[in-house]
C-alpha cells in the first residue's frame, strides 16, 4: 500500500446548516466532495497502483 500527500479541499465560507447536511450524508457540499473523489479515483488508476491511502481533508470558514 502506498501513502500519498493529503488532498485539501477548501470549501470557503459555509453555513452551519450546510455542514449539518454534510454530517448527515446529504447536501451540496457532499456532492462537491464526491466530485473531487471521482477525479482522485480516475487519476489513481492511471499509475497502475491497486491500493493507495489518500487522506482527504475538507476545510471551511463558518459564516
Amino acid at each position: 500500500m502506498n501513502i500519498t500527500s493529503p488532498i485539501v479541499i477548501y470549501l470557503g465560507r459555509t453555513r452551519n446548516e450546510q455542514v449539518d447536511q454534510l454530517r448527515s450524508g446529504a447536501g451540496q457540499i457532499l456532492e462537491d466532495i464526491e466530485e473531487v473523489m471521482k477525479l482522485v479515483r480516475s487519476s489513481a488508476g492511471e499509475n497502475g497502483e491497486k491500493r493507495v491511502f489518500l487522506p482527504v481533508v475538507a476545510v471551511y470558514s463558518p459564516m
